[in-house]
């Protein structure tokens, strides 16, 4: 009897044993996402210089390996990537913060899709007595930010120094945010100093110049093509002169009545155009023949020396990139016309909302029209997918978004159907028919199309697709004059991949987004 208790003793012992143990696999796989929020909770950081962000420490699987292994169900390719936000969206908070970490990696100061995930995290600006100084040397460039931004009556242009501030009298609003330069690409001020130099020395006579065209495409794609020429010709070391022909984007109206040119809009690109005019003989014109475009390696010779000491991702499609942010910064300074006709619009057509700096949440391009002809659309309410999940991000739901667009039933369905969001848009015409019906009323189109840009670049998030020449020079111009370097865009068309990282983690056979290079 005693010996049958002794192995009825031993069996309940064993079992007893074995009930523990798997509790304890239970509670470890039941308790996992817990334990996950619990490290994002305790690794919240805030960097004085950038919006609050959820920022995971990847110290449990510290490799791209590892990162791949956790976010594998979402590193695969869509057809347009509108389904990834939407996919997302049904993960926790703490996924989707870690997840948008990944593909854009915080180094520094600095949140960015150009960033190399390998990089050491440790980047600061070098050179700090630029860093003390305003981002951009160019007073004009700041007009997009704020109408209060000129050149002390105490200077002009011919004597501007850009080792003295107070040559610049910008608006005491945005005092902080014009010396904060984490909120533009890295050594922004060294390229836009150097390029004004370059494009306006002080003597003209001996230099090399070359005439660039502007065509009569679509605005996206005259910018892109235009800036392409630009980076092409500084890699040559021209100074480039812009046409002064007649342009169908300045065409019908009385506002140019008495310039049809780029000008009309647009500060002139060099001091020594006019001493180019002048000359009789021995000018250079750049065009394009045909469908032959200049490579990704048309960027300055120095850039890649000028850019390694930050964690810019060194292939010729990034370079490509930034060069070309930095050359639509520089083209598109709004002239105190164009200014004063945006400010006087406002007045007649206002959003009844604050418009400054990160005042609106999103600003939403829903690209339409003529661009099916080159790209899968993207439905009107894709876009939304993207903005559930800066809701997550921003914890509210009732964000202000202003989207532009050229259809005028894509405003329709967002204002009936997201009820959630204060949609915002101006009371426009809106031609969905192309370019062809764009030519009858090019110099109204190209004013409200300037006004988008400027609520564009402002807002803080960016919804949109770089297939859409416009969306493209609206993501660009966010990195550099709008100040928005650090803040997110969410494409929801087509592309390879979204960033640096996501390419990486995807093993992409292009290294870089497709939109960054030649199309």
């Amino acid at each position: 009897m005693n010996l049958i208790s002794s192995y009825q003793f031993i069996a309940i012992g064993v079992w007893g044993v074995f009930i523990i143990l798997m509790f304890i696999e239970y509670f470890a796989i039941i308790s996992q996402p817990f334990i996950l929020l619990f490290f994002i909770i305790s690794n919240l950081k805030r960097h004085p210089e950038q919006e609050p962000f959820a920022q995971f420490d990847f110290s449990r699987f510290n490799t791209r390996h590892g990162r791949e292994q956790y976010f594998n169900r979402h590193l695969k390719k869509h057809a347009m990537w509108a389904q990834l936000w939407d996919e997302l969206y049904k993960e926790d908070d703490a996924y989707i913060h870690s997840f948008l970490d990944t593909l854009y990696p915080t180094v520094g100061s600095q949140r960015s899709l150009l960033f190399n995930c390998d990089g050491d995290g440790n980047y600061t600006i070098k050179n700090q007595e630029k860093s003390d100084k305003y981002v951009f040397p160019n007073h004009e460039i700041y007009r997009w930010m704020s109408s209060n931004s000129k050149l002390n009556e105490n200077y002009n242009t011919n004597n501007l120094t850009f080792d003295d501030d107070r040559t610049l009298n910008l608006d005491p609003y945005y005092e902080s945010l014009f010396r904060n330069h984490s909120k533009v690409l890295p050594k922004t001020r060294e390229f836009q100093e150097w390029l004004y130099k370059h494009q306006n020395p002080m003597k003209c006579e001996d230099k090399k110049y070359i005439e660039v065209t502007i065509s009569d495409w679509g605005f996206g794609a005259v910018m892109k093509h235009v800036s392409r020429k630009f980076v092409t010709a500084l890699k040559n070391g021209y100074i480039v002169i812009m046409h002064r022909n007649k342009w169908v984007w300045a065409s019908n109206g009385d506002f140019c009545r008495n310039d049809r040119s780029f000008f009309c809009f647009f500060e002139e690109i060099s001091n020594c155009s006019n001493y180019y005019y002048s000359i009789k003989s021995g000018k250079n014109i750049m065009h394009y023949q045909g469908n032959v475009y200049p490579s990704p390696f048309h960027y300055p010779n120095w850039l890649e020396d000028f850019l390694r000491d930050t964690p810019i991702y060194q292939n010729p499609e990034a370079m490509l990139f930034y060069t070309t942010a930095q050359i639509y910064t520089y083209l598109m300074r709004p002239n105190k016309r164009l200014l004063k006709w945006m400010d006087d619009y406002v007045k007649n057509d206002s959003l009844h909302t604050d418009t400054r700096y990160n005042k609106i949440d999103v600003a939403m391009h829903v690209r339409h029209g003529d661009k099916g002809s080159e790209m899968k659309l993207v439905p009107t309410m894709d876009y939304v997918k993207a903005l559930r999940i800066i809701q997550r991000i921003e914890n509210r739901k009732n964000l202000t978004v202003y989207v532009t667009s050229e259809d005028h039933n894509a405003i329709k369905d967002l204002k009936e159907k997201v009820k959630d969001c204060t949609i915002l848009y101006y009371n426009q015409k809106r031609a969905n028919g192309g370019f062809k019906q764009f030519r009858n009323d090019g110099e109204y189109l190209t004013l409200v199309t300037m006004m988008n840009l400027r609520e564009a670049i402002r807002s803080k998030y960016y919804i949109g697709t770089e297939k859409s020449n416009w969306g493209y020079m609206v993501h660009l111009l966010r990195q550099t004059a709008g100040f928005h370097f650090s803040d997110l865009f969410f494409e929801v068309g087509e592309d390879y991949c979204l960033s640096v990282c996501h390419c990486k983690m995807m093993k992409a056979k292009q290294k870089t987004p497709y939109s960054w290079g030649i199309w």
